[in-house]
C-alpha cells in the first residue's frame, strides 16, 4: 500500500447513494483512511451532466478521494481521468466490469445502442473507404471484450455476424 501513496490500508467502499460527500466526511473524522466517490458514469462526466460532474468534483474535500469510474468505453477513460485530477481527485477507480444489476443494465442497454450505430456507419463507411478494416476489428473487440462479461452470448454473434457481413470476410 505505502507503494502507491495511501496512508491507509482501509478503504469506505465505493456505494451508489451511499458515498456521497456527507458520508465520506464523517467517515474521513475517524482517521486516516482512503474514501472512494459514488460510481460515476464515465460517459456522463465526459458530457459534463450536472450531477455527474458534482459527484466527480472533490475539489473540496480535505481528505483525500479516489474517484471511481464506471463505463465499458476503454476509450473515453483517458479523457476523462485528466478531468477528474483537474476536480482534485486523490486516485481513479476504473470499474469496467461492475456485478451490480442496474449498472450492468444501464452499461449493457448502452453499449448496445452505440454498437449499432457503429455498425450503421459502418456499412455505409467502409465501402466507401472512409474506415479501415483495422479500426472496425478494433472497435469491435474492445466491445466484444467488455461484452463478455454478460449473459451476451447471442447478442456478440449477431453483431460479429454484422462485421463479417461488412468486412465480407470471416472473423
Amino acid at each position: 500500500m505505502n507503494r502507491l501513496g495511501f496512508k491507509s490500508n482501509i478503504f469506505l467502499a465505493p456505494m451508489a447513494g451511499i458515498t456521497d460527500k456527507p458520508m465520506r466526511r464523517l467517515v474521513s473524522s475517524f482517521g486516516p483512511g482512503t474514501v472512494v466517490s459514488e460510481m460515476v458514469a464515465v460517459n456522463a462526466v465526459q458530457r459534463r451532466n450536472p450531477k455527474s460532474y458534482r459527484i466527480a468534483d472533490v475539489r473540496d474535500e480535505p481528505y483525500p478521494v479516489v474517484v471511481q469510474l464506471v463505463g465499458g468505453e476503454a476509450s473515453l477513460f483517458a479523457d476523462v481521468v485528466k478531468l477528474i485530477e483537474e476536480l482534485g481527485a486523490f486516485s481513479v477507480d476504473i470499474n469496467m466490469g461492475c456485478p451490480v444489476g442496474k449498472v450492468i443494465r444501464k452499461l449493457r442497454h448502452g453499449s448496445i445502442k452505440r454498437m449499432r450505430a457503429k455498425l450503421r456507419h459502418w456499412e455505409k463507411e467502409y465501402p466507401a473507404g472512409l474506415v479501415t478494416r483495422e479500426q472496425i476489428l478494433q472497435s469491435w473487440q474492445a466491445w466484444d471484450a467488455h461484452a463478455a462479461h454478460g449473459n451476451t452470448w447471442t447478442l456478440r454473434q449477431q453483431v460479429r455476424d454484422r462485421v463479417q457481413n461488412i468486412l465480407k470476410e470471416e472473423i
